[in-house]
């Protein structure tokens, strides 16, 4: 498994663990969100971001489904819908570290460096999430030199990305 895909389980092995603030705890709602998660898992991106794109519109308020739709998007080389999806997340709570954490890799996997450090900047002070506050730090560190961007390689298992995520 490459260090992308074992990233994003564990990202989301965390988010299941974490307690569901002012979320939908319509079962049907739960059930949509599970799928997508097991879809992510498989490396199923795009059927992923279709039921997340859906639970956002039905749900805006929802960090989780923001942060979710973010990682399908991300999985799928979307950095930039992927950052604005997580900046949402981050935006309805922004206490949740991790939150910040992965906007700034996307902006970062876009090549959006100072969209990163600025999120990092507003981040990092605040942060009590080990993990998260090294990514950030790390990722600053990367913004700051003048090194070119290489983002994570994309999905190669031949699904395809489809033409972008919701309309804003």
């Amino acid at each position: 498994m490459t260090k992308l895909m074992l990233a994003t389980i564990a990202c989301l092995a965390m988010l299941q663990s974490l307690p569901a603030f002012a979320e939908n705890v319509d079962p049907e709602v739960e059930k949509q969100r599970n799928q997508a998660i097991s879809l992510m898992s498989r490396s199923k991106y795009l059927d992923a971001s279709k039921i997340m794109e859906h639970l956002v519109e039905q749900n805006p308020l929802s960090a989780r489904d923001h942060y979710l739709y973010g990682e399908a998007l991300y999985n799928m080389g979307k950095y930039m819908e992927a950052a604005v999806e997580f900046k949402q997340a981050r935006n309805i709570e922004p206490a949740k570290d991790a939150y910040a954490a992965r906007c700034a890799e996307a902006f970062f996997a876009a090549g959006r460096k100072q969209e990163a450090t600025a999120m990092c900047d507003l981040a990092i002070p605040k942060c009590t999430d080990i993990g998260a506050k090294k990514t950030m730090e790390t990722m600053k560190k990367l913004s700051s030199d003048n090194l070119p961007v290489c983002p994570p390689p994309k999905d190669i298992s031949g699904e395809q990305s489809g033409s972008g995520g919701r309309k804003k």
